[in-house]
């Protein structure tokens, strides 16, 4: 028969690991509510200037959290072999070639005036 310590002891250990995964799993999702509320009224802001229909709107919405959802599991297993130096960087040039991008592309976007 076990002593009621070792198996008090095992209780321990696993309400231990509950209390933690259910800690990670509540900062994840509040940290992806403060990203969603970030990005919205960029999409908000930003589509009107591309004079897209409503379809397009939300069929860019779609990428936006799809992409969001590759990224973010993508992420954490290439931070776990490369390092999280490798992954700011790799994100911050994503940034910069995006914002080159829009610069470059401002000038197609204007309609001309009628």
């Amino acid at each position: 028969m076990q002593e009621p310590a070792a198996v008090h002891g095992r209780l321990g250990v696993k309400k231990y690991l509950f209390d933690t995964i259910l800690s990670v799993l509540i900062l994840a999702a509040t940290l992806t509510i403060f990203v969603y509320v970030l990005i919205a009224p960029i999409l908000g802001a930003l589509l009107p200037t591309y004079h897209l229909s409503p379809e397009q709107e939300s069929s860019l919405a779609l990428a936006q959290a799809l992409g969001l959802v590759v990224a973010s599991l993508s992420a954490g297993p290439v931070i776990d072999v490369k390092g999280s130096k490798l992954a700011l960087l790799a994100g911050l040039a994503l940034v910069v070639i995006a914002l080159f991008n829009r610069r470059a592309q401002r000038g197609r976007l204007r309609r001309p005036a009628c």
